[in-house]
């Protein structure tokens, strides 16, 4: 009797073979379901088209492709791949670009070529179709990073189902491109009837301008099913309810509502039927169901059990009879992956749900009896994403993360009870904390000092110049009488964490926008917060406790990225002017609040820094038992995003803002401790203590909610007192920003007395540049408007900038101590024509002189290669 694996290979072969299908009516030997479609014919009974695709994928879901080199993903999807093993690659893409990314990451783009060229794919299989739309998924999946190959092949129109799936996939990726959008019209044209109803199906999902546009010039089309398909997309959008398509070949573009095609993407048909026999055969009649004979589950195709569990979701009343009848532990997990969104990993719902979400088993391994554990079967009816544990030798070889479609979550969150954090809670005081920082309007005071002594060039920075030395940030600290967060930190990030905060934000902006004290902040930020800024503070900065951050940094990746960092700083603002004015809000709350609404930007690319992030994770007690250290490096993945991502960018924007009085906060000292969410994973990172916030005026002002503001803190300056006839400075008071101004260009007599010189003000100038910045800094910081004597001080010192100009025109050469040589140079009359003496036997020569001053002195036997390289 043949194995399970030979059977499948066997038919594998078969699949390959033309003699092996036959079209006609037929009962499936493995579903029992009757059809008139495409069907194999294999020793045990003929097989649907629709089974045979459902084994092809279960098989390619259980395939071990970590360990595959690179190039056998290029293979699979050349011409010469195999059938199988290319529909294993479209399927599982995702992955196999990861792998190539890994292994070499020039070749991703060949990678994706092929991919373009599968949506084309006809050898006349009858599997064709499953390849191009695996092909189509695969290209949507991808996104952004396909428009280029998809527009390299804009012009070629056969087959028509390349040109149909192209255009499916450039509508469906982003339509709002100019080029897309002449695409998408060009394609109206098309003699095909199918090219144009992709058309208009891949703008069906948004009411745009362009899609509006295209289903009305549809309306006219000479084929009655795109008039139809336009007037239903139309009326749907009117209504505001979900669009079903009527499209013909639906293997490619398949008629589904949005519900069935999100479950039918995210569930394997062997998932459906689980989900079935445990919950949805208490609320759904499987006499609905077609089948011959007696009823089993196991004669249901995929489409029938999508459609069941769709008719679930699509209805109030009917999820909430189904959701009543789930465990108590599959409910809660059900609302946190409604609510929260993205992937959880399943530890971080260990010993807090009932039933467990991990069961104990008993494994043997290398001979050895192990204790593990494995996710509990009741749960499945999450999607799971599955990876391959590094710890699997000695525990699970497996980890999962839940999720839930997008498109599922919106529906579900219209039926679920709204969550306690659902909405902002605001309270007139904090909760007892460890510190409560409370700027009181010290930045309107301290502003114009921080961007002086900066401007002045007090700080010093590595050789790498990417980042200033710490002695000089505890330099400018004291200096500028910066008061800290931790200030009793004696080393480490936290001692002089608000100083570097500082200094990287006004290092990152536009100089141009330093003025004075409230008009300083005001440019600032507004600077910061408009879309249009050119030089901006980037908030990923804030993610110190990730690595490969500097990938981001240049290039095309970088041009990319600036996107999520508008979004990221345009939501910052949002959230922060929804707090309620003049109470504090516990931050937890606020993420989450931003979390149940999806407000929360995503700071950075998910694909990109999944490829090239990671952070150090902490052992548990019982993994440090088969290693030799304490941390290993895990790479970012989605379920790690929260954590690692938007809690470190939310809570470090937090700290910054304090910095700069737009909020005040209550927090604690951050203890190097496991995450709360998951117990195999640690995300230390210096901003994890803050715990509240408030709004404060200035933040009304600097944010834009209010037009005015007036600092409660006055800032009394002292006059510098300027004589007319002497260059002699008296401040008549202590001024710390003054007398820092004045140190870096005159010199102290007495406390308050300065002289200034030539020598004195030029004394900490390297170039012209920081010279005219001295003179801008008298101007701003001192006297606008200075007594005659000192504007002509001023005005001499610009003037006097390079007096001795190089003449690029003239080389200058030292004779050797050669007595022939140097009679010659003193007595030749040729040599006197070209020659100008000067001291210690120099002679300046043109450069356009130099050829005859060469063969002049060889004629005397004085070779003269200097002059060559000259």
């Amino acid at each position: 009797m043949p194995t399970k694996s030979t059977s499948q290979r066997s038919i594998r072969e078969k699949i390959v073979s033309a003699d092996s299908w036959f079209e006609g009516e037929h009962s499936c030997s493995a579903c029992y379901g009757f059809s008139e479609s495409a069907f194999l014919q294999t020793s045990t009974g003929n097989i649907c088209l629709e089974c045979i695709e459902a084994l092809l994928e279960k098989a390619a879901a259980q395939e071990e492709i970590a360990a595959w080199h690179y190039s056998r993903f290029l293979n699979a999807l050349s011409p010469k791949g195999q059938l199988f093993h290319r529909l294993l690659v479209l399927l599982r893409y995702g992955e196999a670009e990861y792998l190539t990314q890994k292994q070499k990451p020039a070749d991703i783009e060949k990678l994706r070529a092929l991919l373009v060229e599968n949506l084309g794919r006809k050898t006349g299989n009858f599997l064709d179709a499953r390849v191009r739309q695996a092909a189509v998924d695969a290209c949507i999946e991808v996104g952004i990073p396909m428009i280029p190959h998809l527009f390299r092949q804009q012009n070629r129109t056969e087959p028509w189902q390349f040109h149909a799936n192209l255009v499916l996939c450039v509508g469906r990726i982003h339509h709002g491109f100019p080029e897309a959008q002449d695409l998408l019209m060009a394609a109206l044209k098309s003699d095909h009837p199918e090219v144009r109803l992709r058309v208009l199906y891949s703008v069906s999902e948004n009411r745009t301008y362009l899609a509006e546009k295209i289903a009305q010039y549809c309306l006219q089309d000479p084929d009655p099913e795109i008039q139809k398909t336009a007037a239903d997309l139309i009326d749907t959008w009117e209504k505001g309810k979900n669009f079903t398509s009527t499209m013909a070949n639906k293997t490619e573009v398949t008629s589904m509502n949005p519900i069935e095609t999100a479950i039918d993407k995210t569930y394997t048909v062997e998932t459906l039927k689980s989900i079935y026999n445990q919950y949805l055969n208490r609320v759904y009649d499987h006499r609905k169901f077609k089948t011959r004979g007696p009823f089993s589950v196991n004669k249901l195709k995929k489409t029938q059990l999508v459609r069941a569990l769709a008719e679930i979701y699509a209805e109030e009343n009917r999820f909430m009879e189904f959701f009543s009848q789930l465990p108590e532990g599959v409910q809660s997990v059900f609302s946190t992956l409604v609510w929260e969104g993205g992937e959880h990993n399943i530890r971080q719902f260990k010993g807090k749900v009932d039933p467990p979400i991990l069961t104990p088993q008993i494994r043997q391994r290398f001979g050895t009896r192990l204790e593990t554990e494995e996710f509990n079967k009741v749960y499945h009816i999450f999607p799971a994403r599955k990876s391959y544990s590094w710890a699997g030798v000695f525990g699970s070889p497996h980890e999962y993360a839940l999720y839930l479609p997008d498109g599922l979550r919106s529906l579900l969150k219209e039926y679920l009870p709204l969550p306690r954090d659902y909405h902002l809670q605001g309270a007139k005081k904090p909760e007892e904390t460890d510190f409560l920082y409370e700027d009181g309007d010290r930045i309107v005071e301290g502003i114009d000092l921080f961007c002086a002594y900066i401007a002045q060039g007090n700080l010093r920075y590595t050789k790498a110049g990417d980042r200033p030395l710490k002695t000089s940030v505890r330099q400018m600290a004291n200096t500028c009488n910066i008061q800290e967060f931790y200030p009793e930190e004696k080393k480490g990030f936290l001692e002089l964490m608000k100083t570097n905060l500082i200094i990287d934000f006004l290092d990152a902006g536009d100089r141009k926008s330093w003025g004075k004290g409230l008009k300083t902040l005001k440019k600032l930020f507004d600077d910061f917060l408009s879309p249009k800024a050119r030089k901006f503070y980037p908030l990923r900065n804030l993610l110190t406790h990730l690595r490969g951050l500097h990938r981001f940094e240049g290039g095309e990746l970088e041009r990319r990225h600036i996107f999520h960092e508008k979004a990221a700083r345009d939501t910052l603002q949002k959230l922060l002017l929804e707090l309620p004015p003049g109470e504090w809000v516990e931050v937890e709350n606020l993420i989450r609040y931003a979390l149940y609404r999806d407000q929360i930007p995503d700071l950075l690319d998910k694909e990109e820094a999944e490829r090239h992030l990671s952070f150090n994770r902490k052992l548990s007690n019982k993994e440090r038992k088969y290693a030799y250290y304490r941390n290993e490096t895990v790479r970012l993945t989605p379920d790690h995003y929260r954590e690692a991502v938007i809690d470190p960018f939310i809570k470090g924007s937090l700290f910054l803002l304090t910095a700069f009085g737009i909020v005040d906060i209550a927090y604690d000292r951050p203890e190097t401790e496991r995450s709360n969410r998951q117990e195999e994973a640690s995300y230390d990172h210096p901003y994890a203590g803050v715990r509240y916030l408030k709004r404060t005026p200035l933040g009304d002002y600097l944010l834009g909610k209010s037009d005015k503001y007036k600092p409660r803190l006055e800032r009394m300056r002292a006059k510098p007192i300027l004589e007319e006839n002497r260059l002699l400075i008296q401040l008549d008071g202590p001024d710390p920003l003054s007398e820092m101004v004045l140190d870096k260009m005159a010199e102290r007599i007495s406390e308050r007395l300065f002289r200034v010189t030539f020598p004195s003000f030029l004394k900490n100038c390297r170039s012209p540049e920081e010279i005219r910045e001295n003179v801008r800094l008298f101007k701003d910081q001192i006297e606008s408007d200075p007594p005659q004597i000192w504007k002509d001080f001023l005005s001499d010192v610009e003037k006097k900038i390079n007096p001795l100009e190089p003449v690029p025109s003239m080389k200058v050469f030292k004779l050797k101590s050669h007595p022939e040589l140097i009679a010659l140079i003193a007595k030749d009359s040729v040599l006197k024509k070209y020659l100008l003496k000067a001291e210690d036997y120099h002679v300046v020569v043109n450069t356009r002189h130099l050829k005859q001053v060469r063969q002049r002195l060889e004629e005397f036997g004085f070779y003269s290669d200097p002059f060559e390289k000259s």
